[in-house]
């Protein structure tokens, strides 16, 4: 599962703000992991008591004096090392399409040298997770056409199929990032325009 806590500082750490003003950005950019509605107050009370936000300030309420002053945060200097930190860290495979695409949301410039290192790390351990698979002892897919194998067998091989088939396009796409990132890293110089 994707770290809530992470994604909450690193909205913060793209501009300050209050619960709801977050809860309404992480629902518009983060719809695909189906967050809770009470998800970014929970991971705002996590940070603060980690010591990777503070309040800076209070907005004042609209125009109705039912609305109380919402208190806006801020990532403290941990807090921003915390952030750099985690997205380099590399991602379990189970959840690594969603954790990626988080971290390329949240990356600025700065930090895509870390993002490609993890992107790496990840296409090694999918690498090496097919080769398990692989190594596991089955009959290939190929291998049990023309033959009357037990069901739990035919099952079995269609599911690590199954799963070297994702594993393979989830090495495809991060080698794609990996490319992109780079030319990001090292834009090609430019020729001077030509005066005519």
């Amino acid at each position: 599962m994707v770290s809530t806590k992470h994604v909450v500082l690193g909205l913060l750490i793209e501009r300050p703000g209050y619960g709801y003003e977050l809860q309404q950005r992480l629902d518009g950019r983060f719809r695909f992991l189906g967050f809770s509605n009470n998800a970014v107050y929970g991971a705002l009370d996590r940070l603060r008591r980690d010591g990777l936000i503070e309040p800076v300030r209070a907005k004042q309420a609209g125009r109705t004096e039912r609305g109380a002053p919402r208190v806006i945060y801020a990532p403290t200097a941990d807090g921003t090392s915390e952030f750099t930190r985690w997205l380099g860290e590399p991602c379990e495979i189970g959840v690594a399409r969603e954790e990626v695409h988080v971290k390329l949301v949240l990356s600025k410039p700065l930090h895509w040298p870390r993002v490609l290192a993890m992107a790496e790390k990840l296409e090694q351990a999918c690498l090496a997770a097919i080769r398990e698979l692989q190594d596991a002892g089955r009959p290939s897919l190929e291998e049990l056409i023309g033959q009357d194998p037990p069901e739990d067998v035919i099952a079995a091989v269609l599911v690590d199929d199954a799963e070297c088939l994702r594993l393979q396009a989830m090495i495809e796409w991060l080698q794609r990032v990996r490319v992109f990132g780079q030319k990001r890293i090292d834009p090609p110089l430019r020729r001077p325009a030509r005066r005519v």
